[in-house]
């Protein structure tokens, strides 16, 4: 049986609808499986000795280490789907040893970076309002680019606080606080701002054109552009981590930043525990009398 389309194709409606995979992740997925089409097209020779030279042909290609293991990802969930629907007898990448990942620890702002940051988007344009909403919202919450890019003015909850609706991965659905200033920013931003990008029936928080939501690419951008105003080196996913890690060295227990970025294992949440570590042993060093160079 040949490795084709039909089948992945298959495979990534099954993740869809059974698994609540994004688009991006399916995109992700849909590349990796057609990568190893073009290596090992039948399925039925598939076996441990081809998955391990096609994960040694990508280290050839200079891949990194995170990609060959995302990789092995896809086809280890790939070939799982396969036994499950009885199309294979074994799993060959059930016995193959996933690449050892650097241990990298999120980069995170400091608070004088964030100020700096915000700083570029002080005007009453609609442009800026919304900028900064932006920015402050992502800072705020912890919340994923395509988190933002989703909610409409619907999820925005004033009843015990304020809070905000966030869908994140695999549809799962969480309440995330959001503080006043955050929030009288985002309000700022619906009255003045908004209403100079919003179309008819569109209900999204950040209209983009015509009826759509504005893109997860152009958000990243919007973003992207206000870093390097700011002299700052930034990405949305560097807010996230400097929202969780913030939180972390004013002392916010782990469970709840976990229950904020929507983890679904406090092990991912445990990383920033090093961050605040890192970052206190930075200052003692920098600071403490008896560490100061003469």
């Amino acid at each position: 049986m040949a490795l084709q389309n039909n089948l992945i194709e298959a495979f990534l409606e099954y993740m869809i609808a059974a698994r609540g995979m994004s688009l991006n992740t399916v995109s992700a997925y849909e590349a990796a499986l057609k990568d190893f089409s073009c290596y090992a097209p039948e399925v039925e020779k598939i076996n441990a000795m081809v998955v391990r030279q096609y994960m040694s042909c990508l280290n050839d290609r200079g891949l990194s280490a995170r990609t060959q293991a995302h990789r092995l990802t896809v086809l280890r969930s790939f070939f799982r789907y396969l036994m499950e629907q009885e199309l294979v007898s074994e799993d060959p990448t059930l016995h193959v040893v996933s690449p050892k990942l650097p241990q990298s620890l999120p980069k995170a702002l400091s608070t004088a970076d964030m100020r700096k940051l915000l700083h570029v988007c002080d005007s009453e344009t609609p442009a800026d309002l919304r900028l900064r909403a932006i920015l402050e919202t992502l800072y705020a919450t912890g919340m994923r680019i395509s988190e933002l890019a989703q909610m409409t003015i619907f999820d925005i909850d004033e009843g015990e606080g304020y809070t905000l609706r966030v869908t994140g991965k695999g549809g799962k659905t969480r309440l995330v606080p959001l503080g006043e200033h955050a929030f009288s920013t985002l309000v700022k931003y619906i009255m003045r701002g908004r209403p100079r990008y919003e179309k008819e029936g569109n209900n999204w928080l950040f209209p983009g054109r015509g009826t759509d939501a504005m893109s997860r690419q152009r958000l990243f951008q919007l973003v992207k552009e206000a870093g390097k105003k700011a002299g700052v080196e930034i990405s949305p996913h560097s807010l996230r981590h400097t929202f969780a890690t913030h939180l972390v060295q004013n002392d916010a227990d782990l469970r709840s930043v976990q229950l904020m970025l929507g983890h679904a294992d406090l092990a991912t949440t445990q990383v920033y525990t090093k961050v605040a570590r890192d970052r206190m042993r930075q200052v003692l060093e920098q600071n403490h009398p008896l560490n100061r160079r003469k």
